[in-house]
Formats: structure tokens, sequence, C-alpha cells
């Protein structure tokens, strides 16, 4: 009795274990991305920007170093530090959001795609930059929320999005 429920136990556990580490989503990609309908790349970027700065990320200038490809004309990079997380001269880690803005060919339908990523020693020459697939689920939560507010924007003229009116 004892062995079986030692060996539930761990078919539960490897169960858990297996979900937990499953991070691909259902998308083209795997990665976080949404379509979005009737909005020009402005508003895209001004919505975008907004609502990650009120989730207490910066916009970045970064290179490509560390970037799954070359940061292209309408792609966004967000980064909120780690103020807790130090390496041993004080540098602090971060994590650093890219946003790419994609207009489809045949349609012209704008597909906002999302990388997540963390970043040690920020900003420096020895940065150490590891995809932060973990964070994916909640990026594409992220990606749906600025697709509402563009509709939301789009359907009243005017939506309050973070403290500045964004208008069509």
């Amino acid at each position: 009795m004892k062995k079986l429920l030692i060996q539930g136990v761990g078919l539960v556990l490897l169960a858990g274990f297996i979900a937990g580490c499953q991070t691909a989503l259902e998308t083209a990609t795997g990665k976080p991305e949404i379509r979005v309908y009737q909005s020009n790349v402005n508003d895209i970027q001004t919505v975008t920007t907004l609502y990650f700065r009120d989730k207490g990320y910066t916009p970045a200038e970064v290179d490509e170093m560390g970037l799954s490809r070359p940061v292209r004309e309408n792609d966004m990079v967000f980064e909120r530090p780690h103020h807790q997380a130090t390496n041993l001269i004080g540098v602090p880690s971060a994590s650093r959001i890219l946003v790419s803005i994609d207009t489809t060919p045949e349609d012209g339908v704008k597909v906002l795609r999302g990388e997540a990523f963390t970043v040690g020693d920020v900003h420096t020459g020895f940065e150490n930059v590891v995809p932060a697939e973990r964070n994916y689920p909640e990026l594409q939560a992220d990606l749906y929320n600025i697709r509402r507010n563009l509709e939301a924007a789009r359907r009243g003229g005017t939506a309050r999005v973070a403290s500045v009116q964004v208008q069509n």
C-alpha cells in the first residue's frame, strides 16, 4: 500500500512538472503573438509604450546583442530593472521585452509578436541575455490587453490608457 501511494505521488509530481515546463503557446511561432485589425503603427506603438510603462518598464535603446534577431524599424524594446538582483559590483539584472510589429502582405493586418528575456549585467560589455520562455503566457496576456486598448480607442474615438488620451 505504501509503495502504491509513493508511486501515485510520484506520478502526480511528474505530471505537474511536465505541465509546468510546457511554455510553447498555440501560435504560429509558439511565442506570444496577436493579430491587430484596423490600427496603424503609430497607435500600436503609443498604446504599447503606455501599457508597458504602467507595468514599470521603460523604453530601452539596445543593440542586437542578446536578442533573437536584429532590432528593426517598428520594434520596441522595454526593460524593467531587478533592483534586488545585482552582481558582485552592483550592476543590476533586468527583464527585457521585445515587441515587433509586422504587417501581413496579403491583407495588411498587423501582427504583434513578443519575446521576453532576463538580462544580467545590464548595459555592460558583459551583458548576459537569456530567453525567458516561462514569461510567455504573461506576455501573451499583455498583448491581448494591448489589442483590447487599441479596439477601445477605435470604437470610442478615445480610450483612457494610463494617464494619456489616445485618439484615432
